[in-house]
């Protein structure tokens, strides 16, 4: 049975923060940029403004040891591009573009479609073939993340030699696997993730926007074990 989509208290802290005006936010330009196929659908978009939201959460997810974070799918991006996130813990992205209504399908894009090393540079990593082999939310959700507010949360563990995800916030960690808002017990992600001894590396994308070598819509998650 797929997982319920939950809003945990923390979400709406993270909704409410998008009410703070940005017109003086400095630019999050860097992983803004969208082909022009794109930028013609998107003539007035607010990426580069979402800095001063990236930031709030990479603290907010610096105070729980990382053993939370939180990933805005706003602007046809993932903000913060990178996050971190111990082993037992839990990556909660946020559908949050209030300006357009669109349709996202985060998935794992498995390995790099270039020959960046993922470890040492995880924003570089393009997504390559063969994605959807750890997670996938249309398949977990049973639908795409298309509502403001709508959240897809996923659980990872890393022991140095193995990654394990399960769909859900927190999932196998309480005694009763299965019940809201728990999903899945856990399941290797074979073939998915770059294993160093102190963590794992996984890339992801959108379905809809991200194209596989392209840098459209792609984000990275890395589990410290």
């Amino acid at each position: 049975m797929a997982p319920p989509r939950i809003r945990p208290a923390a979400v709406a802290l993270v909704l409410a923060a998008l009410a703070v005006p940005l017109a003086a936010a400095p630019p999050a330009a860097a992983h803004c940029t969208h082909p022009t196929y794109l930028l013609f659908q998107q003539l007035v978009t607010t990426c580069a403004l979402n800095q001063p939201l990236e930031d709030a959460l990479a603290q907010a997810s610096d105070a729980t040891g990382h053993t939370l974070a939180f990933v805005l799918v706003k602007d046809r991006g993932f903000h913060p591009p990178v996050v971190h996130v111990k082993s037992g813990g839990s990556v909660v992205m946020v559908y949050a573009d209030a300006e357009a209504a669109e349709q996202h399908d985060p998935r794992d894009s498995a390995r790099c479609s270039n020959t960046v090393d993922p470890v040492a540079d995880p924003e570089g990593c393009l997504p390559g073939a063969n994605p959807g082999r750890c997670f996938d939310a249309l398949t977990d959700l049973g639908g795409f993340l298309e509502q403001f507010g709508d959240t897809y949360p996923l659980t990872f563990r890393f022991d140095g030699a193995t990654l394990r995800e399960s769909k859900g916030l927190l999932s196998g960690t309480l005694p009763v696997v299965g019940d809201p808002p728990l999903a899945e017990p856990f399941q290797a992600c074979a073939g998915v993730s770059y294993d160093s001894p102190v963590q794992a590396v996984v890339p992801y994308h959108c379905r809809i926007h991200g194209v596989v070598g392209a840098g459209t819509m792609r984000g990275t998650i890395v589990v410290e074990a």
